[in-house]
């Protein structure tokens, strides 16, 4: 049978694993949703029933108001209190990004390696999805995910890493090597659009044909390929569109 995690020796063991990753993006926990707002909506109808009874209370002479009154507005500040500082500390946890599915992966089959279980960390899609990472989460966008995939050798932990069992990733790698084939994607997106366009000399239909060919293709790529919200989507290739424009213009 395996060892709990709550066991001390798990712990010491499991959080000397867990400190020596490099990037610290296995700092993997739960953010307990359930019980999180569950205490919330506790608080909430706890301060409905004292609202009731304070309303309650108010409508009376002060003769006839009940001793507990003085008791009441303490028990409103306290409770007022936690409930403001259940929200914000929510607020937050809602703030932590997920962790990135290989990096969860990489824990999992350590655990199962040293026969630990009842951790709260699952594989994703089996269940846990409130998990957080509370530093340099790796990124999970296509480009990312692909590098990780494919070119898992280059990116391999070894300090964490123990080989045909586990593999943990260094997260700054693979972050750092994502960002430099962008902007030469970048740059390639955008020279090569000027050089086919100078090549077409004054075919206008042609010109026109090959910037709407190349701002689609720049628009997939950076809508699906990098980590990118949908408003630095539309800015990136408006922006994008604008130069080529610019250049079919002026050529």
């Amino acid at each position: 049978m395996g060892r709990s995690v709550n066991d001390w020796d798990s712990r010491q063991t499991f959080g000397t694993y867990l400190a020596k990753s490099t990037s610290k993006s296995a700092a993997i926990f739960r953010r307990y949703d359930e019980l999180a707002l569950s205490n919330i909506l506790r608080l909430s109808s706890k301060l409905t029933d004292i609202a009731t009874s304070i309303k309650r209370i108010h409508y009376l002479e002060q003769d006839e108001r009940p001793a507990n009154a003085a008791i009441l507005d303490q028990k409103l500040s306290e409770t007022l209190k936690e409930y403001y500082v259940s929200l914000d500390l929510y607020s937050k946890m809602l703030s932590f990004d997920a962790p990135a599915s290989r990096t969860v992966e990489a824990i999992q089959k350590w655990l199962r390696l040293k026969k630990i279980n009842e951790h709260d960390i699952e594989v994703e899609g089996h269940g846990y999805p409130d998990l957080i990472s509370l530093h340099a989460a790796g990124d999970n966008d296509l480009l990312s995910r692909l590098a990780s995939t494919w070119l898992k050798v280059f990116f391999i932990d070894y300090r964490n890493s123990k080989r045909n069992e586990y593999y943990y990733l260094d997260e700054r790698r693979i972050r750092r090597v994502v960002t430099f084939v962008g902007m030469v994607l970048a740059v390639g997106f955008l020279v090569g659009a000027m050089w086919v366009l100078w090549r077409e000399g004054d075919d206008m239909i042609a010109k026109l044909a090959t910037v709407t060919g190349f701002v689609v293709g720049f628009g997939i790529w950076v809508g699906f390929f990098t980590s990118a919200g949908r408003k630095e989507v539309i800015t990136a290739t408006a922006a994008y569109a604008a130069v080529l424009v610019v250049f079919v213009s002026n050529g």
